[in-house]
């Protein structure tokens, strides 16, 4: 798996957008603006450790763990006030429930905003001061990463409660991201699978992929990244394809083939041996490859003993690729 230099800002094929494609998601619920100052007085933090949910009972999904001692901002409660809507104070974008009995200083909570968990988000049915708070958000999941005509692909969905109409931004390793265009927004329970153009995968690797949106402030990014190794869906095959040593000056010559779909960089070693039975190596050495697609590269290879390919075999290795096919990589053959 590896980026080949100078390709950012390179093309993305946007594939297909799949409706209805059965992703179950919970509406993770997002917070607008943080309110001006705590509405029941104090500051609250946790008394133990609790999850953030995304509604006001138990089993609901978790948008993370708060640890014991965190600050937190409260939003909301429920009519019994069993439940507190808000946030941990120093990530104010990521907010959902947690039980009253975690929260310690609260201050009087009949002066919290009494809200209705419902379906599609939170529901206002009081409001401090006049102030409304938000509803449903979109919320961008990166469902799986593989590879097409060995190229790295993703597909991503919308998970959240509304509509999701911004930019894709797309990130290898952490490195700098690659910009996918919806076209046209992405509903809640939609997909769409992204081909990164320039993003090759020429052998088996554990690859780091993470996707962002500079336009949405997303309620849950716990699912924003994965971890996976990703190896090429078609053969990749570097072939020896001829070997001649020049008579003036004794040197080798060596041509190999990109028989694959995809450019091939990466490092090659070039071997020179006496054939059987004696197998001595004459020469070894390690040269850099970079041929395009179908492509040939030659290189020149300088020996201290004499090559004499009437007795030796010349031979090509490389952990650059997955070569799919091994009986090519010696000449003559």
């Amino acid at each position: 798996m590896r980026r080949r230099p100078g390709w950012l800002g390179g093309a993305v094929a946007l594939i297909v957008v799949l409706a209805g494609v059965g992703i179950g998601a919970a509406l993770y619920l997002l917070r607008e603006t943080p309110p001006a100052a705590q509405d029941a007085g104090g500051t609250p933090t946790l008394a133990r450790e609790a999850a953030l949910l995304t509604e006001p009972r138990a089993d609901a999904t978790s948008l993370g763990t708060l640890a014991a001692g965190t600050a937190v901002q409260l939003i909301g409660r429920t009519q019994d006030s069993m439940w507190l809507y808000g946030s941990a104070a120093d990530h104010p974008e990521i907010a959902g429930w947690l039980p009253s009995d975690a929260v310690r200083d609260v201050g009087d909570l009949t002066r919290l905003t009494r809200v209705e968990s419902a379906a599609g988000g939170v529901s206002p049915t009081q409001t401090a001061g006049g102030a409304t708070r938000s509803g449903p958000r979109p919320d961008l999941a990166l469902q799986s990463v593989g590879s097409k005509q060995d190229r790295l692909s993703v597909i991503v969905s919308n998970v959240g409660g509304a509509d999701f109409a911004g930019t894709i931004l797309v990130s290898l390793n952490g490195a700098q991201a690659t910009r996918v265009d919806v076209g046209k927004p992405l509903r809640p329970g939609e997909a769409l699978e992204a081909v990164l153009n320039n993003e090759y995968v020429q052998r088996r690797a554990r690859v780091l992929v993470s996707v962002t949106s500079p336009d949405v402030t997303e309620a849950n990014i716990e699912n924003n990244r994965q971890e996976v190794v990703v190896g090429p869906d078609q053969p990749i095959n570097l072939a020896l394809e001829s070997a001649a040593v020049d008579p003036r000056d004794g040197r080798l010559t060596v041509e190999v083939r990109n028989r694959g779909p995809i450019p091939l960089v990466g490092s090659v070693m070039v071997g020179v041996r006496e054939r059987a039975p004696s197998n001595r190596l004459v020469v070894m050495t390690e040269v850099a490859l970079e041929v395009g697609a179908g492509g040939v590269q030659r290189f020149v290879i300088a020996s201290p003993t004499p090559i004499d390919l009437t007795r030796m075999t010349v031979s090509i290795s490389t952990d650059a690729i997955a070569d799919s096919d091994g009986s090519d990589d010696m000449f003559p053959r």
